[in-house]
């Protein structure tokens, strides 16, 4: 197996994968100031449809980590000071796995040391491959010309099962792109469009998974589970092309696609369970008083429509009223009043008003539960000069008011919030924060108090950003 890092490529014990016989695992290898790198192999001889890549990180048993399709290479982050291995084995395209590799020689990762020589081993002999079509995954479409009338729309009465489209699993955890019931991160390379999942493990990542590219002009708008299969699934926007897209993600992307096609000057909102079923909808939105609610059955198709005041902006969905349905929370555009349409499992609406701000102006960029009382919190920004960049909480009461003990967080003002889910799995969101400057990204750890520590989870490299389409915050790094 060879081992690209950076720009340098370090040649170790070659990686033959067979489906039946493997070569054994070489020494190894330090790897100084890069926190990735490239495994390579030989083709396998046979019919060969891909490969599975299995990872060991820190001598833990070897896990599955991705799926190679059209290459017989990998790249596989890691963090500093961690040390990896990696096996692969074949697969065919009936299925069928040939043996795994042994693991590769250790590789470890290190922010500085003085270089040392590597020794130059001779590669084994590369095999011919016996060229097979790599395969694609299944993909749905929604025809543009079938876009439901306005008298097909659904209401609360739709047959349950006519909305299922995959057999149900259970209610997803909030951003689990892998259905294993723990919070994910996904990040991008706004440049390439290289996609990657980072898999938490209370406030550490576990793992690193990368995703099929997309078009750097896609935006992560949202993510809920739309099939109802116990795997959140995301939703792209593409601006450009007035277009909206769901990935199935399974266990991992290409397990389908859907493509919302938008009426003119329409834009895709986000995501969200606004019916309480366990299942997500996308709500779009013509940037004035109409959000349509959109869901899966055996193709994408609009279940409601809703209005909300003029000059009003949509700033976040959450159940903030505790009933199992996500609300829409709106904001007047001088950030005065703070709003709220209260949705039913019929997908009506019922409009509150949350607050009316006579001097402070305070702009709400997400909600969700950061206290761990299932009801839905708000978050907010300091927008006058003299506090810019301030955050804090505000607590719902009962009677859907602002709490009097106001939570106020001490982020910097080039901070940018990029996500609020359930990562280290207590019950209560935590905020995912990233500073421009520094490149940083880091793990604010909530509870019923506030901020209970603070976790450094990694410097992305130029390029990469958080897909953070949790916040109106982060739309300045997309």
């Amino acid at each position: 197996m060879s081992v690209a890092c950076g720009r340098a490529l370090l040649w170790c014990a070659l990686l033959t994968v067979w489906l039946g016989a493997i070569s054994s695992a070489g020494a190894a290898v330090e790897i100084v100031g890069e926190s990735q790198a490239t495994f390579a192999w030989t083709p396998a001889d046979g019919a060969v449809a891909g490969y599975y890549v299995f990872v060991s990180r820190d001598g833990a048993p070897p896990a599955l980590h991705s799926r190679v399709f059209d290459a017989n290479l990998q790249t596989i982050r890691s963090r500093f000071g961690s040390t990896i291995q990696v096996s692969a084995a074949a697969f065919d395209d009936q299925g069928n796995l040939g043996t795994r590799s042994d693991l590769s020689e250790e590789v470890h990762f290190v922010k500085a040391a003085a270089p040392t020589p590597l020794a130059t081993a001779t590669p084994l002999p590369t095999l011919t491959p016996i060229p097979t079509p790599s395969p694609t995954p299944s993909t749905v479409t929604t025809p543009i010309d079938e876009t439901p009338a306005e008298d097909d729309l659904l209401t609360g009465d739709t047959p349950d099962s006519d909305r299922v489209l995959l057999p149900s699993a259970g209610r997803a955890a909030a951003y689990d792109f892998n259905g294993d019931g723990a919070s994910d991160i996904l990040v991008r390379n706004a440049t390439t469009g290289e996609l990657e999942v980072w898999q938490m493990s209370g406030s550490r990542i576990a793992d690193v998974i990368p995703l099929p590219m997309t078009d750097p002009r896609w935006l992560a708008a949202g993510a809920a589970d739309f099939d109802f299969d116990g795997v959140t699934d995301i939703l792209w926007y593409d601006p450009d092309h007035s277009r909206g897209r769901i990935w199935l993600m399974g266990n991992f992307a290409g397990d389908g696609e859907f493509d919302l096609p938008l009426p003119a000057g329409w834009v895709v909102e986000g995501a969200g369970d606004f019916d309480g079923d366990g299942r997500g909808e996308i709500a779009i939105w013509n940037q004035s008083s109409r959000i349509e609610i959109w869901g899966l059955r055996k193709k994408l198709v609009r279940f409601a429509q809703i209005s909300i005041r003029q000059r009003r902006n949509i700033v976040g969905f959450g159940d903030i009223d505790g009933d199992g349905d996500d609300d829409i929370i709106v904001q007047d555009h001088h950030k005065r009043r703070i709003e709220a349409s209260l949705m039913s499992a019929d997908l009506s609406a019922t409009y509150v008003l949350l607050d009316k701000q006579r001097t402070a102006w305070r702009g709400v960029i997400d909600s969700a539960d950061y206290n761990g009382d299932g009801q839905s919190d708000l978050l907010w920004r300091e927008l006058a000069s003299k506090d810019q960049g301030a955050t804090g909480v505000w607590h719902l009461t009962s009677s859907l008011g602002l709490g009097v003990g106001t939570l106020d967080l001490n982020l910097g003002v080039d901070q940018a919030v990029v996500g609020s889910a359930d990562y280290d799995g207590d019950g209560s969101a935590d905020l995912l924060v990233f500073d421009p400057s520094t490149r940083e990204l880091t793990l604010w750890l909530m509870g019923g108090s506030g901020a209970l520590s603070f976790e450094s989870l990694d410097t992305l490299a130029p390029g990469w950003l958080p897909a953070g389409f949790d916040t109106d915050d982060s739309a300045q790094l997309q």
